[in-house]
């Protein structure tokens, strides 16, 4: 098997895994080291229940590993998947040959699940760890911060994820890049910014405990918290929708995966719906969710959540849109900037909700001061779009009736972000923003 340095090892991988799988190392958890010409195989010990099994092959020139864990998903080159190239970079001794009977590998019959008592139970346990942390934290404050307790904040962050626990696990990994970026600069982050992640850590970390504790609670935000994965039985079904894609959006998020999302507006009552796939973002040959041009006839399954509710599309045909179709949509429209904001204060008032929501609204005229845009109600009252410079363009060419995009609060001003422009009659069209 080709040698490997360390210096390789940590270009390899994310600081934060190379970090903990070289403790992972230091603490004796690598076992059952084995090599081949052309593969390391060996065993980590982690948050697991038993050990992780990695295995790191050559192709070519390139290390190409693969861990049992749930981490390596979204970042390949794991702590556990570090730890045993570190291991073969320091101590290749340890590998010894293969031996002429099989090797301890995972059995790929299927296991049976368990019980959802014992999986609650590993996450109360995970929660209890989270809450000692943020307690801590907020006691001690950042005076005392050590490379230590970095390390053990970004370690429950990778056992949160692992139990499930979706939104704590962003919260705790986002608190533990704060931690490490203090430590490095000596700089602390700004005080409300660590106070609100603080603060919003808390929150999740009580609503989950809610939500673990209580099976009568309200299934909104399971699958947000507690990663609830939801069977097509499980969906409310609706017959005979009509829809009209607004916008398509593709987000590159920082835990290695990514969103594609398709925002359809019902032609029968105005309800925006979210259809979305989610994909790790090394499978780049998984094929990715489509855009629709035209309009969506059929049956569609509705998930528990929030505004606007995520769907899945179960039997539709896909047809030209006609001019009603599209007139329609404008019928739909926000005219006034009073109501975007009412819209933003009832999504905000929730704090398990992302402070953020969507909105198509048609302007009765457009205001451009320099590289700013704003849209005007009748009533001359204007909200600023965020990135203007992209469709000033479009403006100076083409009327545009309405656009369709994300309300957010930038220094205490509302902004709206297009992500759409609907033209004017008589030619309707939408334009993308990409």
């Amino acid at each position: 098997m080709k040698s490997i340095t360390d210096r390789q090892v940590k270009s390899l991988c994310h600081p934060d895994d190379y970090r903990n799988g070289e403790d992972y190392f230091k603490r004796g958890l690598v076992s059952q080291a084995w090599q081949t010409p052309a593969a390391l195989h060996a065993l980590v010990e982690g948050s697991g229940n038993k050990p992780y099994q990695v295995n790191v092959t050559l192709e070519g020139d390139k290390f190409v590993p693969h861990c049992t864990c749930p981490a390596h998903r979204r970042r390949p080159f794991c702590k556990h998947v570090a730890a045993v190239l570190l291991a073969w970079a320091r101590t290749p001794e340890r590998f010894v040959p293969e031996a002429p009977t099989a090797p301890p590998v995972e059995s790929r019959t299927r296991r049976a699940p368990r019980p959802k008592a014992a999986v609650r139970q590993v996450q109360m346990e995970g929660l209890d760890k989270v809450e000692e942390l943020l307690v801590e934290l907020v006691t001690y404050g950042l005076l005392t911060l050590t490379e230590a307790q970095v390390a053990r904040v970004n370690d429950l962050a990778h056992t949160a994820e692992s139990h499930k626990l979706r939104r704590l696990a962003r919260l705790v990994g986002r608190l533990g890049t704060m931690l490490e970026t203090t430590l490095k600069t000596q700089n602390p982050p700004a005080e409300t910014a660590y106070a609100d992640l603080l603060t919003d850590a808390w929150l999740t970390l009580q609503a989950t405990r809610r939500a673990l504790q209580d099976p009568a609670a309200d299934s909104t935000f399971l699958d947000e918290l507690i990663g609830k994965t939801w069977r097509e039985s499980d969906l409310e079904r609706r017959e005979g929708a009509h829809l009209l894609e607004l916008a398509y959006e593709t987000v590159r998020l920082d835990t290695g995966f990514i969103v594609d999302t398709s925002f359809l507006l019902s032609l029968d009552d105005g309800v925006l719906y979210a259809e979305k796939q989610i994909t790790p973002a090394q499978l780049k040959k998984q094929a990715r969710k489509p855009s629709y041009d035209g309009r969506l006839e059929g049956s569609i399954g509705l998930y528990p959540g929030p505004s606007p509710r995520r769907i899945k599309l179960l039997e539709v045909v896909e047809s030209a849109p006609t001019d009603a179709d599209r007139q329609q949509v404008l019928a739909y429209a926000e005219r006034s900037t009073a109501n975007l904001f009412r819209q933003f204060q009832a999504v905000t008032a929730n704090p398990l909700l992302s402070p953020e929501a969507y909105t198509l609204f048609a302007p009765t005229h457009f205001l451009v001061d320099g590289a700013e845009v704003y849209g005007l109600d009748a009533g001359g009252q204007a909200i600023l779009l965020a990135d203007g410079w992209r469709i000033q363009s479009t403006l100076i060419h083409r009327p545009v009736a309405a656009l369709f995009g994300r309300l957010t609060l930038v220094e205490g001003t509302l902004r709206l972000t297009p992500l759409s422009l609907i033209t004017a009659p008589p030619h309707i069209e939408r334009i993308r923003l990409d």
